[in-house]
């Protein structure tokens, strides 16, 4: 999609939610290359949301955040005036519960919520992102320059 991104009107605001979709393993990848390419660009914005998203299967809160370290900190050092922070809240399942549903179930059953520590992502994210007017970007300039 990245030429099509590029051949794009620049006054269109595009956002890559959940770092893009990267998952841990991809970022020596060309498509996480070209990805950056776009961030430093100033094509996409990323939003830095979704963490458990990604890690799952790496373990959870700390542990599982260390799967995802390299991508984070690639990202941010791409585009620190590209990124902005989302919860993910409110944490719906991640579609483990609609497998095997019919198309009725999925639309009338209620789906759980997920317990996600985001305390722990904040916390972990300020150890990786120590400087004050890059965190400031990451949770209020950034944002309010596509926002508002």
């Amino acid at each position: 999609m990245a030429e099509q991104i590029r051949a794009m009107d620049p006054r269109v605001k595009i956002i890559a939610d959940h770092f893009g979709g990267t998952f841990p393993g991809e970022e020596n990848t060309p498509e996480f290359a070209t990805f950056l390419d776009l961030i430093r660009e100033g094509r996409i914005t990323v939003k830095v949301s979704g963490f458990e998203r990604l890690y799952q299967g790496h373990g959870t809160g700390r542990e599982g955040m260390k799967a995802i370290e390299p991508i984070v900190k690639a990202i941010v050092a791409a585009g620190p005036d590209r990124i902005i922070y989302g919860s993910d809240w409110p944490h719906t399942q991640l579609g483990v519960a609609r497998k095997g549903k019919t198309d009725e179930q999925r639309l009338n059953d209620i789906e759980g919520f997920r317990d996600v520590p985001d305390d722990v992502h904040i916390e972990v994210l300020r150890e990786w992102i120590t400087d004050d007017e890059v965190w400031k970007k990451l949770f209020v300039t950034n944002s309010e320059k596509i926002f508002l």
